[in-house]
């Protein structure tokens, strides 16, 4: 962001008077009250500026902000008078001068310095705000006088000083402002995703396991009142019966697996993906499993346990829900102190990203996303129309592979309709 501001009003104004230090205190408390009030960056630049025009009247003002602290694109530079050179915002800034008001002249010889003389300026000092560097100020010559008084330069250190902890004031407000909201949406998430399970588990149990219950009632209420039973009624029930019993095992493996909590990860994924014949009965995917670093030891954490299966299990619906692969490749690697988890299909991939699915409903992506970062692990999802699609989840779980050079394959092949 570049403002450019010119020195003609204050030309105007100059017939009747020329700005006086000793009657700067006036400038100094409204800039005081208006450093307190909410504002943007650039409100609070302009504010700096026209306080030090006033009291200072220089022929040439720059204010450079830095990126990073800030995360502006490009960086934030304000000028009056000589236009700076167009390179000026681009050049290392803190390896180039003091910590505190200093001349040009006396800098080290530099592209930085040359910039800086070019123009026009021949004070520069840095704003810095709670041992942090946000960017730094340059004043040209005084107007009407051949240089700067101590007691301006006092003038000029102290403005620097309260606007630094201005601008990085307003910077925390902000960046508490992005991580309330990301807090917000992130509860409506949760909310959502807990609303959508319970409907899932609902129809679930009205779809198939009240059914299979209410029918097997009928049955044996028709039953009671024959005199002799029927084996093939009989049978018919038990069948019913049995369905109920694996369709109810399922469901309460699904919401959260026993064997996780006994075997482990690997253990826990392996029974997951025999389970899904069963639920896929017309897909014809073939599903392979690289188990690389685990041998019998466990993960440290559990909830690290979880949320790697939890992410797998979601890829892994996700894939065989919505690209149709015939290829599944699951790869479990426990490489040093990270574990990755890298599902990819050869399906019919997607334009879609984490954010537009979230926009549109759909959370799964952004759950899998939030489950990794969440123990500070790194997520990244690839797709592209007709390329298959791919997603990564890498955890820091801060113990070594115990056996970094064991490798286990599975592979389980879906049956065809």
């Amino acid at each position: 962001m570049a403002c450019w501001f010119s020195t003609r009003p204050l030309a105007a104004m100059q017939r009747f008077f020329r700005p006086d230090p000793f009657g700067s205190d006036q400038v100094l408390l409204t800039f005081n009250k208006k450093i307190l009030q909410p504002s943007t960056t650039s409100v609070l630049l302009k504010i700096i500026a026209d306080s030090l025009r006033q009291i200072l009247d220089p022929t040439s003002l720059i204010i450079w902000l830095r990126e990073e602290p800030f995360k502006m694109e490009p960086p934030s530079l304000l000028w009056i008078g000589r236009p700076p050179p167009p390179v000026i915002d681009l050049l290392e800034d803190d390896a180039c001068y003091q910590s505190s008001l200093c001349q040009v002249s006396r800098l080290k010889n530099s592209a930085f310095k040359t910039s800086l003389q070019q123009a026009g300026i021949v004070l520069v000092e840095p704003i810095i705000a709670y041992g942090e560097c946000l960017g730094w100020l340059g004043l040209g010559s005084p107007r009407y006088n051949s240089g700067y008084s101590m007691e301006q330069r006092n003038l000029v250190e102290l403005i620097v000083y309260q606007a630094a902890l201005a601008l990085s004031n307003r910077r925390l407000q902000t960046e508490l402002k992005s991580s309330v909201t990301q807090l917000r949406r992130a509860y409506q998430q949760i909310i959502q995703t807990q609303e959508n399970e319970r409907r899932q588990l609902a129809e679930t149990l009205h779809d198939e396991t009240l059914q299979h219950l209410a029918d097997v009632s009928v049955r044996l209420g028709l039953l009671s009142r024959e005199r002799q039973i029927c084996p093939v009624t009989l049978s018919d029930i038990q069948t019913r019966l049995a369905k109920t019993d694996r369709s109810l095992r399922e469901l309460v493996r699904g919401v959260h697996p026993a064997v996780l909590s006994d075997l482990g990860l690997v253990e826990a994924v392996i029974a997951y993906l025999e389970c899904l014949p069963s639920h896929n009965a017309t897909s014809s995917s073939r599903i392979e499993l690289i188990v690389t670093g685990f041998n019998e030891e466990r993960l440290p954490e559990a909830n690290i346990e979880l949320t790697l299966y939890r992410f797998i299990q979601n890829a892994t619906a996700n894939a065989l829900t919505h690209s149709s692969p015939q290829q599944i490749t699951i790869d479990l690697c426990w490489n040093s102190s990270v574990v990755m988890v890298a599902i990819k299909d050869n399906g019919c991939g997607t334009t879609t990203t984490v954010e537009a699915a979230a926009r549109a409903g759909h959370f799964g992506l952004l759950t899998m996303r939030e489950r990794i970062e969440a123990f500070a692990g790194a997520f990244s999802f690839c797709s592209e129309r007709g390329q298959g699609t791919a997603v990564t989840g890498r955890i820091p779980v801060g113990v070594s592979s115990p056996a970094p050079d064991r490798v286990d394959r599975f592979t389980f092949g879906m049956p065809t309709a």
